[in-house]
């Protein structure tokens, strides 16, 4: 077992590149452009053609086809990837306010496990 200490800012971090590469390994390529940020840190659209040009590249080299879009239990390393995804996801929601929180949002469920491993455990240890 391991143990990680890290700033709220790094655990965002974390969480965003665990599904990034999960949605990636998935095929999910416009998802993971849709993270894609100018230097101010605003999003931006990319073009859906140049999104399909991204995916003729990008997809063969996975072993996906072109029009390849899987979800949950299509490969274990994504799902693994996309469990902690969910478990940092729903900690930093359970550590807000409860006064700026809503309990209708994806965030505020438990995660469910879809990988091969446990999933993790995040507490909060400092404010």
């Amino acid at each position: 077992m391991y143990t990680i200490t890290c700033s709220e800012k790094q655990l965002k971090a974390i969480s965003l590149a665990c599904e990034i590469l999960s949605r990636l390994q998935c095929g999910h390529i416009s998802a993971v452009l849709d993270q894609c940020k100018n230097e101010k840190g605003e999003s931006f659209c990319i073009p859906y053609e140049s999104i399909h040009k991204v995916e003729k590249i990008i997809k063969p080299i996975l072993g996906l086809g072109l029009n390849a879009h899987y979800g949950v239990g299509k490969f274990d390393s994504a799902d693994i990837l996309w469990d902690i995804y969910q478990v940092i996801r729903h900690q930093i929601w359970n550590d807000r306010d409860i006064r700026e929180r809503n309990n209708w949002c994806v965030d505020a469920s438990p995660a469910l496990k879809f990988g091969s491993e446990e999933l993790i455990k995040v507490e909060k240890i400092l404010d």
